[in-house]
């Protein structure tokens, strides 16, 4: 007689041999969804890495700006120095401009009413 498919307990029966196949597909399946799990996992983890990533980069851009706004506000600073030095320049030769135009205007005076300047002790 020719042999039939025997089920793992013993039996030829071809509804238990379907449901035996059957059987084998839904732990194919579970494997199969075991790696989808695997895949999820291993997405979850490279979005994780991701997230990191885009923090450091925030945070790194964060301190650029920063360090920017540092050197930024150092140059408006010593600009201010230097335009504060110019202007106490300014007025410094503003009054000894004044005082020459003073000296002048007495040796002018003294040269019209022909009066010997005095020296000075």
């Amino acid at each position: 007689s020719p042999s039939l498919p025997q089920t793992p307990n013993g039996s030829t029966n071809a509804q238990q041999l379907l449901s035996d196949r059957d059987g084998k597909d839904i732990k194919d399946k579970g494997k199969a969804g075991d790696k989808g799990k695997k895949t999820e996992d291993v997405l979850k983890q490279l979005q994780d890495e991701n997230s990191d990533l885009k923090n450091k980069v925030a945070f790194i851009e964060k301190r650029s700006r920063e360090r920017m706004m540092r050197l930024h506000n150092t140059d408006i600073i010593t600009i201010q120095e230097e335009s504060r030095w110019r202007e106490q320049e300014k007025l410094n030769m503003q009054m000894k401009l004044n005082k020459k135009k003073i000296l002048i205007k007495k040796k002018i005076l003294l040269f019209k009413g022909r009066r010997k300047p005095q020296k000075k002790l």
